[in-house]
């Protein structure tokens, strides 16, 4: 696997294969396959036919991991589409130094950019899953870690520009200050998945079936979950979306800014160890700046 972290924890498949043997011996007789899933967080392989191990390549993985063992069971049951389905959890060990678990294997692909499914479809279903995850009662829930307003965010955000040659740092500031100028969030909190991006989308059949990867659960800003205007659709998909959601237009503005300011991190710091995923954040600034 590639190293995408300075703090990141080797991961082989003889390792995840130590850990099942040790662990969870009933499982030994179960293959272990590399799916080279673009994920940054964890990697996951595939054990048996049914299911998957999901490995934490750092500890801040590790403690998003211990929330969505925690949430994930909570919040199955009153999603539309499926979610992972946690099945075991793994310790560390003197071979590996975090916690690791086990879930049900979601057949499907990832969502791919290239070759996207019915964009209004999947703009449809993706709506009614932001929708109720804002039904979910909160009380008791976390807050969630990616709820910073983006006026606290300006100076990461500035940095990220100058770092960036792919696009004019005149239009990046402009874009990046047009969604500054909007309304903070000021209503209650609501639950959000807050990473909705291509990778954590899963397509099976031509059609959205699950989501991905809620290493960020918690109750925030409810424009977080509508980044994947941006992240995830084009022109037709967003209009699709947008319409269903509904909404004044600083909130759309706020969603425009989470979107960007998190594509504006990802492109400099993934550049040379991840270039797809940096690419799906290159499309993201464009779609943005196109909007903007």
């Amino acid at each position: 696997m590639a190293r995408l972290h300075d703090d990141e924890v080797p991961i082989t498949t003889d390792l995840a294969r130590h850990l099942i043997d040790s662990q969870f011996p009933s499982w030994r007789a179960l293959p272990i396959e590399s799916i080279g899933t673009p994920g940054t967080v964890n990697v996951v392989y595939r054990l048996g036919d049914s299911l998957a191990i999901r490995m934490p390549r750092t500890g801040a993985g590790a403690r998003g991991l211990l929330e969505e063992l925690k949430w994930l069971p909570r919040l199955a049951p009153q999603l539309p589409l499926r979610i992972p389905s946690p099945v075991a959890t793994g310790h560390p060990d003197d071979r590996y130094p975090l916690p690791w678990a086990v879930y049900d294997w979601i057949p499907g692909t990832i969502w791919s950019l290239e070759h996207p499914p019915d964009e209004y479809e999947a703009a449809g279903r993706l709506a009614a899953f932001v929708q109720a995850m804002r039904g979910i009662a909160t009380a008791g829930a976390p807050r969630s870690t990616r709820d910073t307003p983006l006026q606290r965010r300006d100076a990461h955000a500035r940095r990220a520009i100058a770092a960036i040659d792919e696009f004019d740092q005149m239009a990046l500031h402009q874009a990046w200050e047009q969604c500054l100028a909007a309304p903070a969030w000021e209503g209650p909190g609501v639950w959000t998945h807050a990473d909705l991006l291509p990778p954590n989308l899963l397509v099976c059949d031509g059609a959205l079936t699950a989501v991905l990867d809620f290493g960020h659960p918690g109750v925030g800003d409810p424009a977080l979950d509508l980044a994947p205007a941006w992240t995830v659709f084009g022109a037709s998909g967003r209009a699709r979306f947008q319409a269903v959601l509904g909404g004044e237009d600083g909130l759309w503005a706020r969603a425009a800014g989470y979107a960007l300011f998190q594509a504006l991190l990802i492109i400099p710091y993934y550049r040379e160890s991840h270039p797809a995923f940096t690419a799906t954040a290159v499309r993201t600034v464009h779609e943005i700046l196109e909007y903007t």
